[in-house]
């Protein structure tokens, strides 16, 4: 019975050096390579000069600034909200309950807006207002031996 061993040797141009692998023939034990003995040299990375030396310091976002940014926001709205209702200046006939009158077409969109957000804000108190109570409850329930 023959038996044939297959050894690659792969040559590394950066560092020079030479490295075989064996694979044994399959169902066969395996043989120890004459370099196992020697570990590996570990690689020497050089930092490089762009990455910094110094920790890294993260500025956490303050609510002075988070007002500065909601500020500015605003501002650009209100902005956009000015030019949409100078824009839209043709006056329409407006009758709401029992109220009637003339108004620029781009008020009375604001207004119909602000109505909207109002109902919305109001919905939504309804709501904080009642898991308010829920949350009373429960509590009053847990004190209770």
């Amino acid at each position: 019975m023959c038996r044939e061993d297959s050894t690659t040797i792969v040559e590394t141009e950066a560092s020079g050096t030479a490295m075989s692998a064996e694979r044994p023939e399959a169902g066969g034990p395996e043989q120890p390579s004459p370099d196992a003995a020697v570990p590996p040299e570990p690689e020497v990375v050089a930092p490089s000069p762009a990455e910094p030396t110094l920790p890294q310091h993260i500025v956490e976002p303050t609510r002075t600034s988070m007002v500065w940014t909601m500020v500015g926001i605003g501002v650009v709205l209100s902005f956009a909200i000015l030019v949409f209702i100078l824009q839209n200046g043709q006056r329409v006939r407006v009758r709401f309950l029992m109220v009637n009158g003339t108004l620029p077409l781009g008020a009375a969109l604001l207004f119909a807006a602000l109505l909207g957000a109002l109902l919305v804000m109001v919905a939504g108190a309804a709501r904080v207002l009642q898991l308010r109570v829920v949350s009373r409850r429960h509590r009053r329930a847990d004190q209770l031996p």
